[in-house]
């Protein structure tokens, strides 16, 4: 159900456009990630990308539905499940997702939990979870009918355009005492339109218009939270910002 309508249990409903689980390691760890994405993927990446100067690396490959990339930085480190550009030759025929909530997070909570788990993860200070969830409809005045089932928002004027809510709503860990977890939410309807550059004469062809609604997700320890977290805890707090967001997604916002 959502925060205005009790008949709108739609989680199931929700598509990914990605998935993000972030680290930010302590100044004093140690970052080594020889083996994780083999370790992780079970095989060696596609892409191996060095930037010395900022001493990033980047690695990408094939993965479920989708992209999987690692950005390793000193100071934080990203694991992005993406939908594949070369999955969407144009003129594409609908919105290119990783298909629906449920299925894809448990693609991608499988790989991120063995990775959690692994001995080299460094120690941490902050961890998040970022999902962009999209329900495609026919045009941006439907969009934004189906926020006002997750949000406090009437659409009465039908001229409305442009609309973005964003809010957070913390709350308190069950898992790690005393830290706090935001839940920030950015609700808005896209459009969506894929163009195509011909090098030759330099002409932009674009394609059909696709209209979404569509919630960004950052649910993320909060950095006022001074002590390091528990190697052994990162797995359940990763199930608990997990639930967070499949809370959000179904129920909307609510405090």
């Amino acid at each position: 159900m959502s925060a205005n309508n009790p008949n709108a249990n739609n989680m199931e409903g929700w598509l990914v456009e990605s998935f993000r689980l972030t680290i930010f390691p302590t100044p004093t760890a140690t970052i080594s990630n020889h083996n994780w994405w083999l370790n992780v993927v079970g095989e060696e990446p596609e892409i191996i990308s060095t930037q010395p100067r900022t001493r990033e690396q980047i690695q990408a490959g094939r993965f479920g539905n989708g992209r999987l990339q690692l950005n390793t930085h000193s100071t934080r480190i990203d694991w992005l499940y993406l939908v594949d550009p070369e999955d969407v030759p144009p003129p594409m025929e609908q919105i290119p997702t990783l298909g629906y909530f449920s299925d894809s997070l448990r693609v991608f909570h499988e790989a991120m939990s063995k990775w959690l788990l692994l001995e080299d993860v460094p120690l941490v200070s902050r961890i998040a979870f970022g999902v962009v969830l999209i329900k495609p409809v026919n045009d941006r005045l439907e969009g934004y009918e189906l926020l006002s089932q997750f949000i406090r928002f009437d659409f009465k004027d039908q001229n409305v355009s442009d609309f973005l809510y964003q809010i957070n709503r913390p709350r308190l860990s069950s898992t790690v005492k005393d830290l706090t977890i935001n839940r920030l939410s950015k609700w808005s309807v896209a459009k969506i339109q894929q163009n195509l550059l011909e090098s030759a004469t330099s002409k932009v062809f674009q394609f059909k218009e696709f209209f979404a609604s569509r919630v960004e997700l950052d649910i993320n320890s909060t950095p006022e939270f001074t002590e390091v977290l528990e190697k052994t805890a990162l797995p359940k707090l990763f199930d608990e910002l997990i639930k967070f967001s499949s809370e959000i997604a179904s129920m909307g916002d609510i405090a």
